[in-house]
């Protein structure tokens, strides 16, 4: 037997994804020349490595021993040619990572920069959404790193801390103008609040908050969701409720005194920015030296309070 290695590639993104047609789309090639891929592959083995049912695809047991055992092929392939590619100082090629929301918009820009002026062949891609997406996203391969607000699962992932940042309470000094300077969980909690969609590394952070303060969730008075920070900035603004912020986001607002920032007086509301990879995948050569930049950064457990 004797089966080709994008063809194993293929087939092993197609198991990761449980569809023809979102590896198709994953790997920017017709959902045809997927099919015709893993004809190939089962031609060649003399067995299915998929059953067909409903529209979605499921490993064999032929499957899966190809699935277990081709990650390792894969993943060596990789590590050969990044071991070459290192000892001839070739550093070039794409970074697939994604990012929460605080990552994203600032912290790794910055880092960004310093590493294409170091490394002016990468082109660095990266999404963004909340933690919990970004974990699926790096768990199912679909990216190799992953800038999140929550700590990963050691069991499954390796991580590095970016930096960490404090929630405060973010409110509007003309709809709320008596709010005190230093209040308690337990008083802020009396405004209307604007939260974090379900699945964000902030909404988290409140809730466990709330839970170690021995406090219901059943005594705040949530006015909205939203999915983007800046969303509800602006709804802040507005006049809608408070929000707990991370105060790194609330540079501009704090200077122009659109909005205004008060510190809780019996907790602080802190956390740690990590990135994130998966513990069994070798990485790209691009994606290892973005991670080495950060991971032995001097200062890469500064402090992100700059306010």
């Amino acid at each position: 037997m004797n089966i080709d290695l994008h063809h194993l590639e293929v087939f092993c993104r197609c198991a990761e994804l449980g569809s023809f047609s979102q590896a198709a789309a994953s790997l920017g090639i017709r959902q045809s020349t997927i099919s015709a891929h893993i004809k190939a592959v089962e031609s060649e083995l003399g067995t299915q490595v998929f059953d067909r049912r409903k529209g979605r695809i499921h490993l064999t047991p032929a499957g899966e021993i190809l699935y277990r055992q081709g990650l390792k092929v894969i993943a060596c392939r990789k590590e050969a040619l990044g071991e070459v590619s290192r000892f001839l100082g070739r550093i070039e090629g794409k970074i697939s990572l994604a990012a929460s929301t605080i990552p994203a918009s600032y912290i790794l820009p910055e880092i960004i920069a310093g590493f294409i002026k170091i490394y002016p062949k990468v082109m660095v891609h990266m999404a963004t959404g909340n933690t919990s997406s970004v974990f699926h996203d790096l768990s199912l391969g679909k990216i190799e790193l992953g800038a999140v607000g929550s700590s990963p699962d050691e069991r499954q992932f390796a991580s590095c801390i970016l930096g960490n940042d404090e929630l405060v309470l973010a409110y509007s000094p003309v709809h709320f103008p008596h709010i005190p300077k230093e209040p308690t969980l337990a008083q802020a909690i009396e405004f209307p609040l604007i939260l974090r969609e379900k699945g964000s590394g902030t909404r988290r952070l409140f809730e466990n908050v709330l839970s170690q303060m021995n406090l219901t969730q059943d005594r705040i008075k949530v006015v909205a969701e939203m999915g983007s920070l800046e969303a509800i900035k602006r709804a802040v603004m507005a006049g809608l409720g408070i929000s707990f912020i991370p105060k790194t986001a609330l540079l501009f607002e704090l200077e122009g005194r659109s909005i205004g920032a008060a510190t809780l007086s019996d907790v602080q509301i802190t956390r740690n920015f990590y990135l994130a990879r998966l513990l069994w995948k070798t990485l790209s050569p691009p994606a290892q030296a973005f991670w080495d930049l950060v991971s032995n950064s001097a200062d890469k457990c500064r402090s992100l309070k700059i306010l």
